[in-house]
């Protein structure tokens, strides 16, 4: 009797280790789970509140450029010793065959700059008043530098709004010249056909005026 109430007690005594074990391992995994649960939440709140920074350059580093000035210089930009002689210059030429059907377009010189290396740059406007399609000009058919010592000079470098103008509109351009920089008064030519009419240019006074050539 005395051996059945030893095992019976031995058997309780298991029983509430067993049971003790099996709270405290509960216990200790709801503690887990918690805190797995505050750090999930953490997590979110700083993706939330916290913007991505971009990294910042080093301080050393500073943009170069591989040109030099001969590239970066615009001859279009006025200089200080740009000589500019204000012109009222106006005329009539046919649009080039190149878009069809040609069209009169009305060109006025508004100006005329001197550059110290010998460069002329004459400002040209297109009105296109006539057309009822694009048109192009071949500004080498209307102007030129007269050279009393050689041939004409035609002009260089004009400016691609002149190779395709819309109907009805005003383009403004340029075209250039090359003459010793030591001259102080050039003649252009202008109009085209057997009746072409001469201005003198004079960059020491400023002034232009229509002249006789011969």
């Amino acid at each position: 009797m005395k051996e059945s109430k030893s095992i019976y007690l031995i058997i309780v005594i298991f029983a509430l280790l067993v049971l003790g074990g099996f709270y405290m391992v509960f216990d200790k995994m709801s503690s887990l789970d918690a805190d797995v649960k505050n750090d999930e939440m953490n997590l979110q709140l700083l993706s939330k509140n916290t913007l991505p920074s971009s990294p910042a350059a080093p301080a050393d580093q500073t943009p170069t450029s591989t040109l030099d000035n001969s590239q970066v210089q615009n001859n279009n930009i006025p200089a200080s010793s740009d000589i500019i002689v204000p012109t009222g210059i106006i005329f009539t030429v046919s649009s080039n065959i190149s878009l069809q059907p040609q069209t009169p377009v009305t060109v006025t010189i508004d100006n005329i700059t001197k550059k110290s290396d010998g460069t002329i740059l004459v400002t040209l406007k297109a009105f296109t008043s006539q057309a009822t399609s694009y048109s192009a000009l071949d500004t080498t058919s209307f102007i030129q530098y007269v050279s009393l010592d050689s041939e004409n000079q035609n002009p260089t470098n004009p400016s691609p709004i002149f190779s395709s103008m819309p109907p009805k509109s005003v383009s403004t351009g340029t075209v250039t010249f090359h003459v010793d920089p030591s001259k102080t008064d050039i003649i252009l030519q202008t109009g085209q056909g057997d009746n072409p009419t001469f201005y003198d240019i004079n960059f020491t006074t400023g002034t232009y005026k229509e002249t006789v050539i011969g």
